[in-house]
C-alpha cells in the first residue's frame, strides 16, 4: 500500500506541461505547484485552494480545488534534518566519538507509553516502543473519518479507502480515536471495526493534534548523531503544534525551515531555539519576504490556514550560563 508519491506526482505533471487527473484530486493544488515550482497551462482557469491561494489565470473562470472530487492520501516526508550534527555542534556543543540518539520532534509527542519531548537525548527505550494493532472496534457504523491528504486534513465518510498514514475517527464512544503508522496504509469499516492493512499504532481520547505528531514522528522522529550534545536542551521548539517542519537544512550558520500549518486557523508562531537568532527572514511561496523583530532565542510570526512558508535564521552560540540554565530547567 502506498500514498501518492508527490514528487512523482510532480515530474509526470512537469513533463506534460499540463494538469494530470492526480492533480486536479488534490486540495491544495495551488500550493503544491508552488512549493514545487510547478510550470503548467490553465487553460484561462483560476484555481483558488482551501487557503485562498489562486493558481493560473487570475482573470478567467475561478473554481475551487480540488477539481475532482476524490481525496488522494499521504504520508508526511521524510525530512533529513541536513547538517544536524553541525547545528549541534555550533550551538550546545558535542563531545565526538560517541554515538547517540536524538529525538527531532519540534513539540512533545504522546506515544502510548510515554510522552517524548521536543530534541531530548535517548536513553533506553524512553517510552518509544508502542504496540500495533490491524483491528479496531470503533462500535458505530459509518463513522466520520478524517484522513491527511497532500498539505491537507480531509473529512471523508467511506466505507474503505487507500491509502493515508493518519485516521482520525470522531466519536469514538465520545472520545477521539487515531489511526497512525509511519507509512501509508488501506482501511475498511466493517461492523463497528475499522479493519487496517498493515498494523497501525490506535491512540484513544487524544486531542486532534497527537495523531499528526505521532505520525510525523514515527517518520522521523530519531536521528544517530556521532556526538553527544553536551546540553540536553530543545534545538529547535515550535509553537503551536499544528505547525509540521516539512524540510529543515543548516548550513553555515543558517537554518532554513519550510513549514505547513495543518490547522483550518491562522496562528502566531513562535519558533524558539537553543541559539541566539541574529537575524530572520519569513518567504512565502509567491516569492514575497519579510523581514522578521527576533527576541533573543526566538521568533514570532503569523501563519495563515493551511499555509507553507519557509524560515531562514541566521544564529549564533548562546552564552554557557544561559544553556546550563535551559538544561537545569528541561531536568
Amino acid at each position: 500500500m502506498t500514498a501518492v508519491d508527490l514528487d512523482e506526482m510532480i515530474k509526470v505533471a512537469a513533463d506534460r506541461k499540463e494538469l494530470t487527473e492526480d492533480l486536479l484530486r488534490l486540495e491544495q493544488l495551488p500550493q503544491v505547484a508552488l512549493y514545487y515550482g510547478l510550470k503548467l497551462s490553465y487553460q484561462k482557469l483560476a484555481i483558488i485552494g482551501p487557503d485562498g491561494t489562486v493558481l493560473g489565470d487570475e482573470s478567467g473562470r475561478k473554481i475551487e480545488s480540488p477539481l475532482i472530487d476524490d481525496p488522494v492520501g499521504w504520508e508526511f516526508p521524510r525530512v533529513d534534518f541536513a547538517g544536524l550534527e553541525g547545528l549541534v555542534g555550533d550551538t550546545v556543543g558535542c563531545a565526538e566519538g560517541e554515538t547517540i540518539g536524538l529525538t527531532v520532534n519540534p513539540w512533545p509527542v504522546a506515544l502510548e507509553k510515554s510522552t517524548i519531548r521536543p530534541f531530548h537525548l535517548l536513553k533506553g527505550d524512553n517510552g518509544l516502543s508502542v504496540e500495533r494493532v490491524n483491528e479496531i472496534e470503533v462500535g458505530i457504523l459509518r463513522p466520520t473519518l478524517e484522513i491527511l491528504t497532500p498539505f491537507y486534513r480531509r473529512v471523508v465518510r467511506r466505507k474503505a479507502f487507500c491509502c493515508t498514514s493518519v485516521v482520525i475517527v470522531s466519536p469514538y464512544s465520545s472520545e477521539r480515536l487515531g489511526l497512525v503508522s509511519d507509512r501509508a496504509f488501506g482501511f475498511r469499516e466493517e461492523d463497528g471495526k475499522i479493519i487496517t492493512s498493515v498494523p497501525v499504532l490506535a491512540l484513544k481520547g487524544v486531542s486532534l493534534w497527537e495523531p499528526y505528531k505521532a505520525s510525523w514522528f514515527l517518520k522521523n522522529g530519531v536521528k544517530t548523531l556521532i556526538c553527544k550534545p553536551k546540553y540536553d536542551v530543545p534545538l529547535i521548539k515550535i509553537v503551536p503544534d499544528t505547525v509540521f517542519p516539512l524540510k529543515v537544512v543548516y548550513e553555515g550558520k543558517e537554518l532554513k525551515l519550510d513549514l505547513l500549518n495543518l490547522d483550518d486557523r491562522p496562528h502566531l508562531v513562535n519558533v524558539v531555539g537553543a541559539f541566539r537568532i541574529r537575524n530572520a527572514k519569513l518567504t512565502y511561496l509567491t516569492g514575497e519576504e519579510e523581514s522578521l523583530l527576533t527576541e533573543f532565542d526566538r521568533v514570532k510570526f503569523v501563519m495563515g490556514r493551511w499555509k507553507i512558508v519557509k524560515l531562514s535564521l541566521e544564529i549564533g552560540k548562546l552564552i554557557e550560563a544561559y544553556l546550563k540554565k535551559k538544561s537545569y530547567l528541561m531536568k
